[in-house]
């Protein structure tokens, strides 16, 4: 898992954004925005991948477990 704080002003607190791989898949919560979703093509799991991917819109919604523990990560 990573955590990481972008430093876009969404919130006083930025943009926390925290990710993690699950069975090949990478999965990711934006804090802030209250976004979450599973990325569609394989991401590595680095900020700078993950921030592309996310930025590309290369995701879907989903539901997982994995997503509430990314969405209590402290970032």
């Amino acid at each position: 898992m990573i955590a990481f704080n972008t430093g876009r002003q969404y919130t006083a607190k930025g943009q926390r954004i925290a990710a993690a791989q699950v069975d090949g898949k990478t999965y990711f919560v934006d804090a802030d925005r209250m976004i979450s979703g599973m990325f569609t093509k394989p991401v590595a799991l680095t900020e700078r991948a993950v921030l592309a991917a996310y930025d590309a819109g290369a995701y879907q919604g989903c539901c997982h477990p994995i997503l509430r523990e990314l969405s209590v990560a402290g970032v």
